[in-house]
């Protein structure tokens, strides 16, 4: 069964027993909520209809391998969770995974900043907590629209120190994201990014223009659909060509990315 926890606005934690994922996953990676069979239907070959396979990615925060149980961040609109809360009764809120490729580290870093727009810091959770338990210096640069929006800083991983900005000045400086960078540049190894297409957008415009000049990582979360890289629906355009996230992500190197 599955538990829930709203953390902010628009953002809630899921709790889920599933002990083969729990014993798999690795830093960075991801599950994909099952379909559930719809109870009093029947396809004509008799078997029973099940709803689709969610298409929505799920980044896993942490793992208990001793209970068997995984925590993922579920990212809503901050309206309608039901999709999210509600299941049938008895059932399993069931995932499949783990998905993608672990994110790793530069071993050599001694300093590694991330920078997270949103939700897309569920996928910075435990790279940031395997990071800093190796004694590796982590900062986090973490935006949001306003201050209700942001990931809990208690429950950030040990050893994280944090900076804020939000559109409307609620928390931290009031300003993008990526008005901190300049703060931390000249000391981070390397920067991890996770957010939405536009957040990379500004990266890329920032590299191009020299006002970023560190090795940046960005971490794509795909729609998944074939969850296998048959279909193509989650390719991602490089210099080497199609690339798919779903089995070879989420990690992309900033530079190999073509965004236009």
């Amino acid at each position: 069964m599955a538990t829930f926890e709203t953390i902010a606005q628009g953002m809630i934690l899921v709790r889920i027993a599933a002990s083969r994922v729990a014993r798999a996953a690795q830093p960075g990676q991801f599950v994909q909520r099952r379909g559930h069979v719809i109870e009093g239907l029947v396809s004509d070959d008799g078997r029973a209809q099940t709803t689709p396979f969610d298409p929505q990615p799920y980044p896993i925060l942490s793992v208990d391998t001793a209970s068997g149980e995984i925590a993922v961040l579920a990212v809503t609109d901050g309206g309608d969770d039901s999709a999210i809360t509600s299941t049938p009764t008895g059932l399993e809120w069931a995932v499949r995974g783990p998905l993608g490729k672990a994110v790793t580290v530069d071993p050599a870093a001694r300093h590694v900043a991330f920078i997270a727009q949103g939700g897309g810091i569920g996928s910075l959770i435990a790279v940031m907590r395997e990071t800093a338990e190796r004694g590796v210096r982590v900062t986090l640069l973490a935006g949001a629209e306003n201050a209700w929006q942001l990931y809990p800083s208690h429950l950030l991983p040990e050893g994280v120190r944090e900076m804020t900005a939000t559109d409307d000045g609620s928390a931290g400086i009031r300003a993008p994201v990526t008005h901190l960078l300049p703060q931390i540049q000249d000391e981070a190894d390397v920067l991890i990014a996770s957010g939405p297409p536009k957040l990379y957008a500004d990266l890329a415009r920032m590299r191009a223009d020299g006002l970023l000049t560190i090795p940046t990582t960005v971490l794509v979360l795909p729609q998944l659909e074939c969850r296998d890289g048959q279909c193509g629906a989650c390719a991602v355009q490089t210099a080497d060509g199609s690339r798919f996230a779903c089995v070879e992500g989420p990690a992309f190197d900033l530079d190999e990315v073509e965004w236009s």
